[in-house]
């Protein structure tokens, strides 16, 4: 399981869980009546727990793969300071190594 889905499983579980309190007042105002939303609502507070539980188990798994792609990494990225230069006009290529201390805008072809 990828981190991004299981991130967005989690909210929308933890969002479903609540739902009993939210819901509701969403009916009120769109213009709805809060009859024919309570009798929905209060089956879905039957699944309210299961759904907390699921939440949490997705956001804990989204924040250990975090963890753990970030520690795959190393850490900082190391910079490559070489580059291949080919000239343009003759074809003529050649490794060189960036300068750190200066910006070079202007290469001579040998």
């Amino acid at each position: 399981m990828k981190t991004i889905p299981s991130l967005l499983g989690g909210v929308f579980a933890f969002l479903l869980a609540s739902s009993c309190c939210w819901l509701p007042w969403l009916a009120v105002l769109v213009g709805g009546s809060i009859a024919g939303t309570s009798a929905f609502s209060a089956k879905l507070e039957a699944f309210s727990m299961p759904l907390m539980a699921l939440g949490a188990i997705l956001l804990t798994y989204s924040g250990y793969s975090f963890w753990q792609k970030k520690n795959r990494m190393g850490g900082t990225p190391v910079m490559v300071l070489k580059s291949i230069i080919t000239c343009p006009k003759c074809g003529f290529s050649k490794t060189e190594i960036m300068p750190t201390d200066a910006c070079q805008y202007f290469y001579d072809c040998v």
